[in-house]
């Protein structure tokens, strides 16, 4: 963004210097020739101010997402998803719950600035009871084990398949 900025100032300056040349010019051919450069250099430094305007709106922008994230993130705290797991997911916090349902949201998408709320699930066989995230894929089982008939063809020791603790 530093070059873009010096590359828009030489073209001002490049600008400048031909403007100064207009003036001392009696040829009419030569200075409609200096006229028509001084206008292709107008529209370069334009061209080249709209990029760093987009560039530093698209920053702000980034900047913006940073700021919300941070400000969504102290809502929640990190703690066991259920009383039978020690697998971890984000939990919100019950004083800022401001009308919203207490719900839990996964640890992997948290990571990712992502906020995907886990849903509830009954899998059978086995009656499990397990926590799903939509967004990653993942499975915190609160009650009952993985079994191949849950799909998802992963089996227990596989990363995504989490807190198998049965009851």
């Amino acid at each position: 963004m530093v070059s873009e900025f010096l590359a828009g100032l030489s073209a001002f300056k490049s600008i400048l210097d031909v403007a100064k040349g207009l003036k001392d010019l009696n040829d009419d051919a030569a200075r409609n020739t200096a006229l028509t450069e001084l206008t292709e250099k107008i529209l370069s430094a334009k061209q080249s101010q709209m990029a760093l305007i987009e560039r530093v709106s698209d920053l702000e922008k980034e900047l913006e997402g940073y700021e919300t994230w941070e400000r969504e993130k102290q809502r929640y705290e990190l703690k066991p998803a259920g009383p039978y797991t020690q697998t971890l997911a984000y939990s919100l916090i019950e004083s800022e719950q401001d009308g919203e349902h207490p719900h839990q949201i996964c640890a992997n998408c948290f990571e990712d600035r992502q906020r995907s709320i886990l849903q509830h699930e009954t899998r059978s066989p086995g009656r499990c009871d397990v926590l799903l995230c939509n967004r990653c894929g993942s499975a915190i089982y609160l009650t009952g084990e993985w079994q191949p008939e849950h799909g998802g063809g992963r089996s227990p020791g596989q990363a995504g398949t989490w807190g198998r603790k049965s009851r």
